[in-house]
């Protein structure tokens, strides 16, 4: 009862680092994004409203891959 007990307790524990993981891989991935578009934009303007639905899509993936790993 107690190995069965344990063993489960592991399995969520692992889920929950991998929910962590993805998390801050999604975070990191959106960082280097929004940077690579800010350098390719040399001269200095607004950030257009496509580069934004990018980033937010970066997002959005990270929150995906959180909820389908819990």
């Amino acid at each position: 009862m107690k190995k069965e007990m344990k063993a489960e307790s592991e399995k969520k524990s692992a889920k929950e680092w991998l929910g962590i993981i993805g998390v801050f891989v999604g975070f990191a991935a959106s960082i280097i994004g929004t940077f690579l578009l800010i350098i390719s934009n040399v001269q200095p303007q607004m950030v257009s409203c496509d580069d934004w639905k990018l980033v937010a899509g970066e997002y959005g993936l990270a929150f995906v891959m959180t909820l389908l790993s819990k």
